[in-house]
């Protein structure tokens, strides 16, 4: 008998203090898409859903239907009323039909500006709409998962790596349990127990020797090996998300024993949250970082990363600090400077053309919050239409669209400019702009531990700086609403100041 099932995703992180609000836009250029278009779409990527077109393919005796699948790159709140919306239409496309199966591929950590704890409100839609059908879930490992969500879904299970080089795997694992639980041969169910602090992720890496996060994967991959759980899933969350819940949790999957699964999940959280001090970083300002590079003297291949300003954590390209800093202390030194989003800039190269001169400000175009723009003058080097495919790991094959880009030359710093707001994490985005990194001794990104996914081999180090953003290390200075202080405080060295933050 063919079992019909059910896809949805909405992927997004929110950055709750990030200056640049998701409208429908922002989806609309990445995936706001549903039915065979969506199919087409997901086939032969690296992604959740690229892992459920293949699975459907190996399965025929599996009916998947798309319903509305939606991504954006992180940035603010989703605006009001785009989510409400889309649980609506998804709610709208259940109706009507018998499902044996429902898979939604979610990230956890998406914050609504109309919409508290907006995942649980779209699975207590769909349950109430499916019934007793078995319902999988797979988050980001930066959800801040509401525990509410082990009541809901049967089956939740979340990526293991950082950088997220596991999309894929994390999709099939959903559908393979769900489906195992369409014909009856588990009766899977989920609990999710919070580890009571918040960390930042800049010590969250996963792999071998890392961090203490790799010690807390290897922790639950024992555990679900072990006790014979399905899954069990260590959640870092994502400390710029002022919700209730934000913070890092643990989810089991399990089929039987109901007080051993709960037993171990509180174990592995408060091991988890045991190791609270070795998550908390301070990053040096660039100043001290590009002293240290000029300390190495010649010959040395670094890469000097501004995460305060890193598109998935929500930052806008939009950041002057690291900037300000490479223009007065090495203007000199051949380097490249991935990004900053500004299409008026763009623009104004694209009708200038290759040669000409032009002025330009450099950041604090959407806010002056972090920094006035760098005013400077230089040279149009490169121009482009901003199109390419991921060559992964991560995202492998998703096409990306950055509008029209150029590069700016300032003395001997090459600055990227492009027309959309997208992270630099893939080789061919320099490929695009005809740069070799190799031929460059400093090369400055917006971003963060994802860019090691792809650049890990091709630096002699790669390191991370401090400088004022919607994404800092130092939290003190954001003003949580929402969030419970206390578990921010968690292992960290916090500055009190007069508004109790």
């Amino acid at each position: 008998m063919i079992k019909n099932v059910a896809i949805l995703r909405f992927w997004y992180e929110g950055n709750s203090f990030s200056p640049l609000p998701a409208g429908r836009a922002a989806f609309e250029s990445r995936e706001w898409i549903s039915g065979d278009e969506a199919r087409d779409f997901y086939q032969g990527k690296g992604l959740e859903t690229g892992a459920a077109v293949d699975y459907l393919a190996r399965h025929p005796g599996i009916d998947g239907q798309f319903l509305r699948c939606a991504a954006a790159y992180p940035a603010g709140p989703v605006a009001a009323g785009l989510f409400p919306a889309f649980a609506g239409e998804v709610i709208s496309g259940l109706r009507g039909r018998q499902w044996d199966g429902i898979y939604a591929s979610l990230h956890g950590a998406t914050v609504a500006a109309d919409l508290t704890e907006s995942e649980t409100h779209l699975l207590e839609r769909i349950r109430a709409e499916v019934g007793s059908a078995p319902i999988a879930v797979s988050f980001d490992l930066h959800a801040n998962l509401d525990p509410r969500i082990g009541d809901l879904a049967d089956i939740v299970v979340g990526y293991k790596t950082y950088p997220h080089i596991d999309m894929y795997e994390t999709g099939w694992k959903a559908m393979s349990l769900l489906h195992k639980a369409m014909q009856g041969e588990i009766r899977p169910r989920s609990l999710i127990r919070p580890a009571g602090f918040a960390p930042t992720s800049f010590n969250m890496r996963t792999a071998e020797g890392a961090g203490p996060m790799a010690a807390v994967v290897r922790r639950a991959a024992r555990a679900e090996d072990e006790h014979g759980f399905h899954d069990v899933s260590s959640f870092g969350g994502f400390p710029y998300a002022d919700v209730a819940n934000c913070g890092a949790s643990v989810s089991v999957c399990f089929d039987k024993d109901t007080v051993e699964a709960d037993r171990v999940a509180v174990g592995l959280a408060e091991d988890f949250k045991a190791q609270a001090g070795d998550f908390d970083s301070r990053l040096p300002g660039p100043e001290e970082v590009i002293g240290g590079f000029l300390e190495g003297g010649q010959g040395v291949h670094w890469a000097i990363l501004e995460p305060s300003d890193n598109v998935f954590s929500g930052g806008a390209g939009d950041t002057p600090g690291l900037l300000r800093a490479v223009l007065e202390l090495v203007p000199q030194v051949p380097s490249v400077f991935a990004f900053f989003w500004d299409p008026g800039i763009a623009t104004r190269a694209m009708e200038a053309g290759f040669g000409a001169t032009l002025d330009c400000a450099f950041g604090g175009r959407l806010s002056t919050s972090y920094g006035d723009p760098v005013h400077v003058t230089g040279t149009v080097e490169t121009l482009t239409d901003g199109r390419f495919e991921n060559i992964g790991p991560m995202e492998k094959g998703l096409s990306v669209d950055l509008g029209a880009t150029a590069v700016i030359r300032v003395g001997e710093v090459r600055i990227i400019v492009t027309s959309s707001n997208v992270p630099v994490n893939d080789p061919a985005y320099f490929a695009l702009h005809g740069i070799d990194l190799a031929s460059y001794p400093l090369v400055y990104v917006k971003a963060k531990n994802h860019f090691r996914a792809a650049f890990a081999e091709a630096f002699d180090r790669i390191v991370e700086c401090e400088t004022q953003g919607p994404a800092p290390s130092d939290l003190s200075g954001l003003p949580y609403t929402r969030a419970p202080l206390q578990r921010l405080k968690v292992g960290r060295r916090w500055k009190e100041s007069s508004d109790g933050f």
